[in-house]
């Protein structure tokens, strides 16, 4: 159920299905609030409500949720996670992915959009979705047309977190940006790191391909992108180069 803190999706137990219900915990929230004691405000997205439910996939379980886009609480995009049962049968919070459906981490080579993007926020982190001009998934055109999410209105402090990526022999980076924009986008594996290469931009109002070099460790990494400079801008993709 959708808690009254409108962002978690919460279980309840009960040894019978017509009451006696006792709280099990918090099943996910779209800004990781709760997870390792985490606050709102030090939320990892723009907040707002949430709905789903949790299916049983082979020999899996997954909690399907959504979070915000374009700006508002009525635009939504869809996500899951999968869930963890322990001994006793209790679920722990699971955290917010870029994964899905795909049964571990993303293969850490290709181009891939930026719309699947798990974390979102600024240096203010703690607002509800629907601020004017705040960072945002969105799309060009009307809901039906087949156009590629991006996100828009990147200003400076903002990151962008994309969990996870098995990374091996990775060793440069690119971006697709267009806007307003002009400064650099630092590349970390952690939001507070410090960073292992950047990339500047410019002005632009076309989608343009920007490349660094990027000597990444092999291993499962998140990849977080932190904007630096003026104006606003916009990222369509991110790729990892072998």
């Amino acid at each position: 159920y959708s808690s009254r803190h409108n962002h978690e999706l919460c279980y309840a137990v009960s040894d019978r299905p017509d009451g006696g219900y006792r709280f099990g915990g918090t099943l996910v929230d779209i800004g990781d609030v709760f997870l390792d004691g985490r606050d709102e405000a030090h939320a990892t997205n723009y907040l707002g409500n949430t709905h789903g439910g949790m299916l049983h996939l082979g020999e899996d379980f997954y909690i399907f949720y959504h979070r915000q886009t374009n700006g508002h609480w009525y635009s939504r995009q869809g996500c899951a996670e999968p869930v963890y049962f322990d001994a006793e049968g209790k679920i722990a919070q699971v955290e917010i992915t870029s994964c899905g459906l795909n049964g571990g981490p993303l293969k850490g080579e290709g181009t891939y959009p930026a719309y699947i993007a798990c974390n979102l926020f600024t240096e203010e982190h703690a607002l509800m979705a629907g601020k004017p001009g705040a960072p945002r998934v969105t799309q060009d055109g009307r809901d039906d047309d087949k156009e590629p999410g991006y996100i828009t209105d990147i200003v400076a402090g903002t990151t962008m977190g994309f969990k996870y990526f098995d990374c091996k022999g990775v060793r440069a980076f690119a971006i697709e940006t267009r806007g307003y924009g002009n400064g650099t986008f630092e590349i970390k594996t952690s939001w507070d790191g410090e960073p292992l290469a950047s990339i500047r931009i410019a002005y632009t109002d076309q989608w343009e391909r920007y490349e660094t070099a990027l000597n990444l460790p092999d291993g499962v990494h998140a990849i977080y992108l932190t904007y630096t400079g003026g104006g606003r801008t916009a990222l369509k993709s991110i790729s990892l180069i072998k």
